[in-house]
């Protein structure tokens, strides 16, 4: 339930993304900003979650699995988000059940920056 409330709103924040570029009326310094507004909240959410850990470094033993708790549940963080990027890509492109061979050919279509 909270995948499916988080899944909408990243889907509906890429959404609006995808309808700005195309938008006459937004010049390219506009959407220059609009794109670090709103895609810089989503990918800057896994560095908010390791920043506590970095106040931890330098203590005892024991801080030492705080940090490496807060490392992984940031690097889960950004896998989630990451996939999910993907998912809207095919789902954009009109493929309703991805196989994993589709999420590598849009994985290498987004890092190329190429459009279908």
């Amino acid at each position: 339930m909270l995948d499916s409330k988080i899944e909408e709103k990243m889907f509906k924040t890429y959404s609006y993304m995808d309808e700005r570029e195309h938008d006459p009326n937004v010049s390219k310094k506009q959407f220059k900003i609009l794109k670090i507004k709103k895609y810089g909240a989503i990918m800057a959410l896994p560095f908010v979650v390791i920043l506590p850990a970095l106040g931890l470094y330098g203590g005892d033993e024991f801080c030492h699995y705080f940090i490496f708790l807060f490392a992984a549940v940031s690097f889960l963080i950004s896998f989630y988000i990451l996939v999910k990027i993907l998912k809207y890509d095919l789902k954009s492109n009109g493929v309703k059940k991805p196989r994993f061979k589709d999420y590598v050919e849009s994985f290498k279509r987004c890092i190329k920056g190429v459009a279908p």
